[in-house]
């Protein structure tokens, strides 16, 4: 039997496959953790009552992420979780401007993953 040369398309196809896998669990993985991080500052600011911080994690989520439920649960769910571990033993809440600065690196952050979303 002469060889068709179907397997090694077929492997190189099933090698990219995985690539992609993998690079799409990467880039999910990217989106978790940026809108993580907004959720955890968000626990802060509620805890510290820095409303006007709240207000400007919640516009960047309703302006800078896609509007699926997923990012929002995951944000809720973020929140919920550090609030109650810094309840357990609050922390000593940061100056509002040490907060800004590190809402406005988050926010940064978030706007490289999303990137290719507009609103």
């Amino acid at each position: 039997m002469k060889p068709t040369g179907a397997f090694p398309v077929a492997l190189l196809a099933a090698a990219l496959s995985f690539g992609s896998a993998f690079a799409a669990d990467d880039f999910i993985a990217r989106e978790e953790g940026a809108i993580q991080a907004l959720g955890r500052l968000n626990a802060t600011a509620l805890l510290c009552k820095d409303l006007e911080s709240v207000h400007a994690l919640k516009k960047a989520m309703i302006y800078g992420v896609p509007k699926l439920r997923d990012y929002g649960e995951t944000f809720e769910e973020a929140t919920n979780a550090a609030f109650l571990e810094m309840s357990a033993k609050p922390p000593a809440c940061p100056t509002p401007a040490a907060l800004a600065a590190e809402i406005e690196a988050a926010v940064a952050h978030m706007k490289t993953v999303f990137a290719d979303y507009k609103e």
